[in-house]
C-alpha cells in the first residue's frame, strides 16, 4: 500500500504551523528572561536605595575618628625619691676578673655619679608634663664606699676609708648643688650606713652608725647644708629609715638585713618572707633597698641597681648580670608608688 504524498498546500501549512510555534516559544523565553532582567534590575536599585539611606544616616551622625583629647597633669601631687646606693666608689674592678664583664676606678665612678645627677634632672623635667612633682627625696643607701671590710680589699682599693669618704662626700655636695640648681624644688637627703661603711671587721647590730664612716659622712653633710633653704639632710642611727612619702609609709634600709643563699627564686622568696614580719611591727607601703646589686621592682618592693655594677662580688651571689644603675622612683599622693625605673650611667653600647 502506498502513502499519499502530500501537495504544497499541506507543506505550506505545516511549515508555517511550525515557525507560529516556534515564535510563541522564543516570545515566551522571552518575556522569561525580560521577567528576571525586572526582578534583577529591581533588587539592584532596592540595594542601592538601602546603601544611599544607611550612607545618609552615617553622614547624619557624623562618626569620626577617635579625637585625642588635651592632655593635663595628674590631680594631686607626687614626690620623686633617687636611690643613690652601693657606690663601691675606691673598689678596683679589673675587667680580668670579671671575663671583661666590667671596669670600674676612680675616674669611671666620678664619670658615672656625674651621669647620675645629669639623668635625674633630664627624667624629672621629662616626668613634670604629667604630674606635678613637687619635691625629690635622695635616699642614700649605704656602701657608698668599699671599706677594708675584707683583708683584699685592703690591697686592691684604690683609696682608704677616710680619703673614700672624703671623696664620696664632695660628689655628694656637687650632686645635691646640680639638682637643686637645675630642679629649683625641696630637697630631703635621708642617711643609711650601710655594710662596707663600717670600721670593723664584723657587722654591728645595735651600734652600727657608731662604727659607720658613711654615718660620718652624712652628718657632716647635715652641717654643710643646715644654712642652705630647700636641703634638709637627715640621718639615722637605726638600720630602717620610715619614711612618709605623699601620705603613703616608705621603709628605707640598706638591704643586708634580708638574708639570700642563693636559691632558684631568686631575692623575692627572702624579700617577701622578710617585709611580712617587718609589717608586723611597722606596715608600710613600700620597702627601698640596695645590697643585692640588682634592680628589680615589684608593687611592694624596689631593689634597687648599684654604681659599681658586675663584679666579683654579683658573681658570687649569683646575681644578675646587669649595667650599672642607680633608681628612680615616684610616688604619687593618689596612688603611692607608680613608677620606678632604672637610671643606667654607662653610654649604651653599640
Amino acid at each position: 500500500m502506498t502513502r499519499k504524498r502530500p501537495d504544497d498546500t499541506e507543506v505550506l501549512e505545516s511549515l508555517n504551523a511550525m515557525a507560529a510555534e516556534e515564535r510563541a516559544e522564543r516570545e515566551k523565553r522571552g518575556r522569561v528572561i525580560a521577567e528576571q532582567r525586572y526582578q534583577d534590575a529591581r533588587r539592584r536599585l532596592l540595594e542601592f536605595d538601602t546603601q544611599e539611606r544607611v550612607l545618609e544616616e552615617l553622614d547624619r551622625r557624623r562618626i569620626s575618628g577617635h579625637s585625642r583629647r588635651k592632655s593635663k597633669l595628674e590631680t594631686g601631687n607626687s614626690t620623686a625619691v633617687l636611690c643613690c646606693t652601693d657606690w663601691h666608689a675606691e673598689e678596683n674592678v679589673d675587667p680580668a676578673t670579671i671575663n671583661g664583664k666590667n671596669e670600674f676606678n676612680l675616674e669611671v665612678c666620678a664619670a658615672r655619679i656625674g651621669r647620675v645627677w645629669d639623668k635625674t634632672v633630664e627624667l624629672i623635667c621629662a616626668l613634670r608634663s604629667f604630674t606635678k612633682i613637687q619635691n625629690l627625696v635622695l635616699w642614700l643607701g649605704g656602701d657608698l664606699i668599699n671599706g677594708y671590710i675584707h683583708e683584699e680589699l685592703e690591697e686592691s682599693n684604690f683609696l682608704g676609708p677616710a680619703e673614700a669618704i672624703d671623696f664620696v662626700e664632695g660628689h655628694l655636695c656637687d650632686g645635691i648643688a646640680t639638682l637643686r640648681k637645675h630642679l629649683k624644688m625641696p630637697i630631703t637627703v635621708l642617711g643609711n650606713w650601710g655594710n662596707h661603711g663600717r670600721s670593723t671587721k664584723k657587722r654591728r647590730v645595735s651600734t652600727g652608725a657608731a662604727s659607720s664612716w658613711e654615718y660620718l659622712c652624712y652628718r657632716h653633710l647635715q652641717r654643710v647644708h643646715q644654712s642652705q633653704p630647700g636641703v634638709d639632710v637627715l640621718s639615722t642611727k637605726g638600720y630602717h629609715w620610715l619614711w612618709d612619702v605623699q601620705g603613703h609609709r616608705v621603709r628605707f634600709h640598706h638591704g643586708d638585713n634580708i638574708r639570700y643563699q642563693g636559691g632558684v627564686g631568686g631575692i623575692t622568696i627572702p624579700v617577701n618572707k622578710a617585709i611580712a614580719q617587718w609589717n608586723k611591727a611597722n606596715a608600710v607601703a613600700c620597702d627601698i633597698f640596695g645590697h643585692w646589686h640588682q634592680y628589680m621592682e615589684d608593687w611592694r618592693f624596689v631593689s634597687c641597681g648599684c654604681l659599681v655594677g658586675y663584679n666579683a662580688y654579683a658573681e658570687s651571689i649569683k646575681a644578675d648580670c646587669q649595667d650599672p644603675s642607680q633608681t628612680l622612683v615616684v610616688f604619687s599622693a593618689h596612688r603611692g608608688k607608680c613608677m620606678a625605673l632604672p637610671i643606667y650611667v654607662e653610654p649604651s653600647k653599640k
